[in-house]
């Protein structure tokens, strides 16, 4: 089984020039934890989830519709073809500690989108090497949680 098989293709996106009040409606209207940002001919240009909504608000103290989602998305993307494996989607997930993986084709052009739980739900992965993805995208960073405790990695 490959991406395509899996892939969801209803896919909540906003532009980099929404703001998160806007985004954080249209996660609340479609049931998503994230969206993928999208520019032009749907070419990926990144990410946003609702803690990034949440830790930009947060950060900046200002409300919601006037940030836009350009400040708080991720750009650091990692995708998938529709040709991937789901063993080679599930191990980006797990050394990136991500949930959702964009898939695009050639031009970073959006498709479709696979989660940990389609992977879970619908894919012939085994319990154990599901479980193991899990753990290690739920488990903290390191060097973000040593910095915020002040104190040194172990």
């Amino acid at each position: 089984m490959n991406v395509r098989e899996l892939m969801n293709t209803d896919i909540a996106c906003c532009s980099k020039d929404d703001t998160l009040e806007q985004a954080a409606r249209l996660m609340w209207e479609e049931d998503a934890g994230c969206l993928v940002v999208i520019e032009g001919a749907g070419i990926v240009t990144g990410m946003i989830t609702d803690r990034d909504i949440a830790m930009a608000a947060y950060t900046t103290g200002k409300r919601l519709a006037d940030i836009p989602v350009e400040l708080a998305m991720s750009r650091s993307i990692n995708t998938c073809s529709p040709d991937a494996n789901l063993s080679e989607v599930e191990g980006i997930m797990r050394k990136n500690q991500i949930r959702r993986v964009p898939v695009v084709d050639g031009e970073r052009r959006l498709l479709g989108i696979v989660s940990l739980s389609d992977l879970a739900k619908q894919g012939p992965l085994s319990a154990p090497t599901i479980a193991t993805t899990l753990a290690a995208v739920t488990a903290p960073r390191q060097a973000k949680s040593s910095q915020l405790n002040g104190s040194a990695a172990v």
